[in-house]
């Protein structure tokens, strides 16, 4: 299980991610297995090592739209981590997925007993979450002026 391919862990030391990596396990999915669904209890943070993960949330009609597809070196469950421990959307497998998982409540205890690692960890999540909403600000804008444009 190798972490150091995840953006979210890029500036985390050899030793720090070997802290990281005796808290991970690793699951393997085959294509069109889901690694988590959309309301459920979230549990850990997934790093995906190798294949490609869907995301998807259910519109209101109960069509699941595609938010995203991520690939090897992405993490997802970051606003279960934060938010109110429910998952936001689902993830399914497209293809054979190897994912790192980290549980919460190891993940919690690691990030208060070492402050070097939770600071890393937090500034590398709020950067993620920077990016995100600048590309949702984007497709907001992009969603306004077509709608606009139709109207």
């Amino acid at each position: 299980m190798d972490l150091s391919h995840c953006p979210l862990f890029a500036e985390f030391t050899a030793a720090e991610l070997a802290e990281l990596q005796a808290i991970a396990s690793k699951t393997v999915l085959d294509a069109g297995d889901y690694a988590f669904h959309e309301k459920a209890p979230g549990e850990s943070l997934l790093v995906l090592s190798v294949g490609t993960l869907q995301i998807t949330k259910t519109a209101p009609s109960g069509d699941e739209e595609e938010l995203a597809v991520l690939s090897s070196g992405s993490s997802t469950g970051e606003m279960a981590f934060f938010g109110n421990g429910r998952r936001s959307a689902s993830g399914r497998a497209l293809e054979r997925v190897e994912l790192v998982v980290l549980p919460y409540p190891a993940l919690r205890a690691l990030l208060d007993a070492q402050p070097v690692i939770a600071a890393k960890f937090y500034k590398a999540v709020a950067a993620g979450v920077v990016r995100r909403v600048h590309s949702m600000n984007d497709n907001v804008a992009f969603l306004k002026a077509f709608l606009k444009a139709r109207a």
